[in-house]
């Protein structure tokens, strides 16, 4: 009996070691699995940072060759603008078509013309997206020629737009504040719906001056919102030949 009772103590305390040793096993490979959970988890969140990280740096790198491209564009389109606004020539034709009150203007059209078509001559051979349109206006706002030409914006007045005045709004046609006055250096305007078009453009025009530095009128062009964003791809656009 003694030894039967002995047997029976050896086997609850064998079993009690066995369970135990299980326990701490369990217990172990629980920590490993947590342990490797949770360094599966730091290596996906870490990876997720790392693609949200270069997703963001390779936005700033392409906004600012977007912004330097976006820049050239218009550095470029206000020289095309100023050098023709320069021109001796089309001073005389704008002074000697106002003293005839715009009756006779056959030649300032044709020069204006063909300094525009020049102009889109030049921006296709580099593969540029020409102007939707180019115009002048007088000292009080009234457009005095656009090419294309449009009949529906000839000789009507615009000084409520900001492409005249530049004061960054666009007033009621009706309601122009007396003190309202042509702009004095190239600007870039907001952007509007066209008249002729209907479509969303912007302008940008230059002042024309006389002999004493007056200005006597504007030249403006004007191209569509997305011909505008656009342009700095067509420098990286390949091209055939």
């Amino acid at each position: 009996v003694v030894l039967l009772q002995g047997v029976v103590v050896f086997c609850k305390g064998w079993w009690c070691f066995c369970k135990g040793w299980w326990c701490f096993c369990m217990a172990v490979s629980a920590d490993f699995g947590n342990f490797g959970i949770s360094a599966t988890n730091d290596a996906v969140q870490t990876a997720q940072q790392n693609l949200i990280t270069r997703a963001l740096e390779s936005d700033a790198v392409s906004s600012r060759i977007m912004a330097r491209g976006v820049e050239r564009e218009l550095d470029s389109w206000q020289q095309e603008l100023s050098d023709v606004a320069a021109s001796p020539r089309l001073l005389d034709l704008l002074l000697s078509a106002a003293e005839r009150d715009w009756a006779g203007r056959d030649a300032l059209v044709e020069h204006l013309e063909a300094a525009r078509l020049q102009a889109t001559g030049n921006r296709a051979r580099s593969g540029r997206n020409p102007d939707a349109s180019w115009f002048v206006v007088d000292i009080d706002g009234y457009q005095r020629w656009r090419g294309p030409l449009n009949a529906d914006t000839l000789d009507k007045r615009w000084a409520h737009r900001d492409y005249f005045h530049g004061e960054g709004r666009e007033f009621p046609r009706d309601e122009l504040p007396a003190t309202l006055a042509p702009i004095q250096q190239p600007h870039l305007s907001l952007a509007f719906q066209s008249r002729a078009t209907e479509h969303a453009i912007v302008a940008f025009s230059v002042p024309i001056r006389n002999d004493d530095g007056r200005v006597i009128a504007i030249l403006a062009g004007t191209r569509e919102l997305g011909s505008v964003l656009s342009a700095p791809y067509a420098e990286y656009k390949p091209r055939i030949g």
